[in-house]
């Protein structure tokens, strides 16, 4: 398949898959919820740079490679957000001399994965039909 092809199937794959990769994201890494415009986004744009430089092909499907893609971003996503919530956590626990105040430090809140993604925008744009898992 040359470029122009691989770009239009991509581009094909994309716009039919939109809904179903939202929902992955939403439903799969709720706390990502509201990044997952932003997570679509980068996977097109290393997606498109794969075709353009290296005439990418997947092994599979164009599907499936995406949503590897969109699993990887997410959790690499998630990574960034454990490591802020680690370092907050760590500098509000220590004092200026950088020894723990206290024994017993105070957890990271735990996230409502239901409820946080059900409040969500990403989750509330998704019509009725769009919610349904279609793998």
């Amino acid at each position: 398949m040359t470029d122009p092809e691989a770009f239009r199937e991509l581009t094909r794959v994309l716009a039919d898959c939109r809904p179903r990769f939202l929902s992955y994201i939403v439903r799969g890494f709720p706390r990502l919820a509201d990044e997952a415009e932003d997570i679509l986004q980068d996977v097109w744009l290393e997606a498109r740079r794969r075709v353009a430089d290296e005439g990418f092909q997947p092994q599979s499907t164009w599907e499936s490679w995406l949503r590897a893609v969109i699993r990887r971003r997410a959790i690499d996503r998630l990574r960034v957000l454990e490591r802020q919530v680690f370092l907050s956590w760590q500098s509000r626990t220590s004092d200026v001399s950088g020894q723990s105040p206290s024994p017993e430090p105070r957890s990271p809140p735990t996230v409502n994965r239901a409820a946080s993604a059900e409040q969500s925008p990403a989750y509330r744009t998704l019509v009725e039909q769009q919610r349904a898992i279609c793998y």
